[in-house]
């Protein structure tokens, strides 16, 4: 099934930039789209996003890229990367593997009885949001980042490009201790 994303529309290598004030500093924040054949993840720094993903081997930049060069997490299989990153001047604070899904397969989560009430009430539950490791239910961080200002920025982030998109939803599986206490604090 193919996911069409509204706008904006991204070609293969752009990016939107936004910028956010946070109450300590001003973040800009950056969504990668991917194209079908250009893996957006890819005009990231290796070095900086793993510097973030802090030695988890299911999060880190060469494991998300096989997973996108292979198929297995890309736009033909139902994973379309929309990968976020936050910014000071020019220091990467913030990333997250983010994904719209036209589907709930790879999740380790059974989210089907939403998607069926969804459909019973006329209402389209995919494309929706996911925030994750893919095939994995190993739990971690998912708003990989350097302090608590940009996690934050990150997820308020993932909300507004959800309503933005008018997705059904966003979902953010299997987090470690700092992403649920971020999610409490949204």
């Amino acid at each position: 099934k193919e996911i069409l994303l509204a706008q904006p529309q991204f070609a293969p290598g752009e990016r939107a930039v936004v910028r956010v004030e946070h109450p300590r500093d001003v973040l800009v924040l950056v969504l990668h789209a991917g194209g079908a054949l250009v893996v957006a993840i890819a005009s990231i720094a290796a070095s900086d996003w793993d510097a973030l993903a802090g030695g988890k081997p299911l999060v880190r930049h060469a494991f998300l890229v096989a997973l996108h060069e292979t198929g297995c997490a890309a736009p033909a299989s139902g994973w379309v990367p929309c990968y976020l990153t936050a910014w000071r001047a020019d220091a990467l604070v913030g990333a997250m593997p983010l994904y719209a899904k036209a589907h709930s397969y790879g999740e380790y989560v059974f989210d089907w009885a939403w998607a069926d009430a969804y459909q019973r009430h006329g209402l389209p539950y995919y494309p929706k949001l996911l925030g994750a490791a893919p095939f994995t239910p190993v739990p971690g961080s998912r708003l990989l980042a350097v302090d608590d200002a940009a996690r934050d920025v990150l997820l308020q982030a993932v909300l507004a490009f959800a309503r933005q998109q008018g997705l059904s939803s966003a979902h953010l599986l299997f987090l470690s201790a700092a992403d649920r206490a971020a999610c409490a604090r949204a």
